[in-house]
C-alpha cells in the first residue's frame, strides 16, 4: 500500500530473492484477500478458484489479517482459508506470516494455525518501526502512471503512512526469505 513502486512491496522483492538465489526465473501470483478479511464470516472463498495458477506451486505465503476488525469467529474462519489453499495447492511449502502492526491476538492465532495446518510460522515483531513505516511525505507511483505525496489521499492518507514504506517491505521480504531458506 504504501511502497513507493509496486516493485518495492515485499512480494516483488521476495520474488526478486528467491530468483537470485535459485538463478533462475519465478512465477508468483497475487491472491488480494482485503475483501475476505473484512467479510471473512460471510465471503465465498471459490471466488478465488480461478486465480490459482494451473501450474506446479512450490510455495505458498499467506501474509494478511491488517484489515481485519472484528476477531469473532475469526480462529474458525481463518483456519477455513487455510484449509481452502492447502486444498487448491496441496503439495505447496506453506508459509504464515504475523501482523506488521501489533497484534498479539491475531498473531496467536495465525501461528497456532500454521501449527497445526504444517506451515511454517513467520513472525513479523519488531518490524513496525518508524524507519520501516512511510510517511504523510512519502512519494508513491500510483495506478495512474503519477507521483503522489501519500498526504494528498485525503481521509485515508493517515492511515496509509502507517503502512510499511520501502525500508518496512524490504523488513518483511528478508524475514519471509530467511524462513524459507531456513527450511528448504
Amino acid at each position: 500500500m504504501a511502497a513507493s513502486t509496486p516493485g518495492k512491496d515485499w512480494v516483488h522483492l521476495l520474488d526478486g530473492m528467491l530468483a537470485e538465489q535459485y538463478k533462475t526465473k519465478t512465477h508468483y501470483e497475487i491472491l488480494q484477500v482485503a475483501a475476505w478479511e473484512k467479510s471473512y464470516a460471510s465471503f465465498d472463498k471459490s471466488s478465488f478458484d480461478e486465480q490459482f495458477p494451473r501450474e506446479k506451486i512450490d510455495i505458498v505465503v499467506i501474509r494478511l489479517g491488517e484489515n481485519v476488525n472484528d476477531l469473532d469467529d475469526y480462529e474458525n474462519a481463518f483456519r477455513e482459508f487455510v484449509q481452502y489453499i492447502k486444498k487448491r495447492v496441496p503439495n505447496a511449502t506453506g508459509y504464515i506470516t504475523g501482523n506488521f502492526f501489533p497484534n498479539a491476538e491475531k498473531d496467536i492465532i495465525h501461528e497456532s494455525i500454521a501449527k497445526e495446518s504444517g506451515y511454517k510460522w513467520i513472525s513479523l515483531d519488531g518490524l513496525c518501526t518508524p524507519e520501516n513505516r512511510a510517511t504523510l511525505d512519502t512519494r508513491v507511483f500510483g495506478d495512474d502512471k503519477q507521483w503522489h505525496l501519500i498526504s494528498d489521499g485525503g481521509d485515508v492518507a493517515w492511515d496509509v503512512a502507517r503502512h510499511p514504506g520501502d525500508k518496512g517491505m524490504n523488513a518483511i521480504a528478508e524475514r519471509i526469505f530467511k524462513t524459507i531458506l531456513d527450511t528448504k
